[in-house]
């Protein structure tokens, strides 16, 4: 390891005057997935649905 920067491997972690420390939850919302176009999941999966019946061929109509 670097010497220049081994004392910082023991030091506290800052601690915020001015902000509360964050709840779990509210971390947790951090790193929640971002829906910036609320709905095109929900088209993305519509239009991707099987809307007509599969047509089976016979044997002979294969050939």
């Amino acid at each position: 390891m670097n010497e220049k920067y081994e004392d910082m491997l023991y030091l506290e972690p800052p601690v915020s005057k001015i902000h509360r420390k964050m709840s779990i939850s509210e971390r947790a919302a951090q790193f929640m997935p971002f829906a910036a176009l609320t709905g095109y999941e929900d088209l993305i999966r519509e239009s991707s649905r099987i809307t007509q019946r599969r047509i089976e061929l016979s044997e002979t109509e294969i050939e």
